[in-house]
């Protein structure tokens, strides 16, 4: 590809190697606030492990990572919602501003006490309330200037980072150029997983192998959880697998419910055996 010749050049003049070992991006205009996602994210694509895992762990030492309900994000500055919030809800109800006497008395009504958080409006005199995961204000984070008007990362890169964790070599080509075929829209798969208390590590289906494979990382707490596996056929025969131990036989069904605790990782397996359904 195009693109592999010319990365050695671009990673050459973006990446830099500090001194002690760590790497940055150089800012990139055209990219901003988000060239260390989207470098960070090519680096995933060339195969350049090495840069990936290097950038990531600046990602992670800038931006605060956090688990929320068994996803992993990168907090970051949303001028209209941060992550977590419901737009709908909180349009219906609106904050109460234009600070009367009354008001400025009653901090839970319009969030503004007295002259020092009125000064703080630009309209009102409402002091603006802080939304979840929101980051600090605090400049560029490439080797520009700060300005006041940059934030740490923006919900562009949260999603950036997170491809970058994922993504193999060539996946992005892979994706746009060999994507699925129709026979894989009806071959064993996942449905109905519980995200908020799952955190799902892989669900693959080898069709050499008519094998599915589901793995999940532990939440160290004790805890039922579960998910459906579609796309079976009634006709055939299936052994399902958990960590090594038969976990159950399935023919005559079309789908199956899985549940277990959720304390320990799990690897389930469910392959497809070779006797047919008389």
């Amino acid at each position: 590809m195009q693109a592999e010749k010319q990365y050695p050049y671009i990673r050459k003049y973006f990446v830099v190697i500090n001194p002690d070992g760590s790497e940055e991006v150089r800012e990139d205009k055209m990219f901003q606030p988000d060239f260390l996602g989207f470098y960070t994210l090519l680096a995933a694509e060339m195969g350049d492990e090495k840069t990936r895992v290097k950038l990531l762990e600046r990602a992670d030492k800038l931006y605060d990572p956090v688990w929320v309900d068994g996803t992993y994000h990168y907090k970051y500055f949303d001028t209209d919602y941060a992550f977590g919030a419901e737009p709908a809800k909180d349009a219906a109800k609106p904050e109460k501003c234009g600070c009367s006497k009354k008001d400025a008395a009653n901090s839970n009504t319009c969030a503004c006490s007295a002259k020092k958080d009125a000064a703080k409006s630009d309209t009102c005199g409402c002091a603006k309330k802080e939304k979840p995961h929101v980051a600090v204000p605090m400049g560029s984070l490439g080797l520009g200037k700060c300005c006041k008007e940059k934030f740490q990362s923006d919900n562009v890169q949260d999603r950036l980072f997170g491809m970058s964790r994922a993504l193999p070599k060539s996946g992005l080509w892979k994706m746009y150029n060999q994507p699925f075929d129709k026979e894989h829209f009806t071959e064993p798969a996942i449905s109905d997983v519980d995200i908020k208390t799952i955190i799902l590590k892989r669900a693959v289906y080898d069709r050499s192998k008519r094998a599915l494979v589901v793995s999940t990382i532990g939440s160290g707490a004790e805890g039922n959880t579960g998910f459906k596996i579609i796309n079976l056929n009634p006709g055939r025969k299936y052994v399902l697998a958990d960590n090594g131990g038969k976990l159950a036989e399935l023919s005559n069904v079309k789908d199956y419910e899985v549940k277990f605790n959720n304390k320990v990782p799990h690897d389930f397996v469910l392959v497809e055996t070779n006797a047919k359904n008389k």
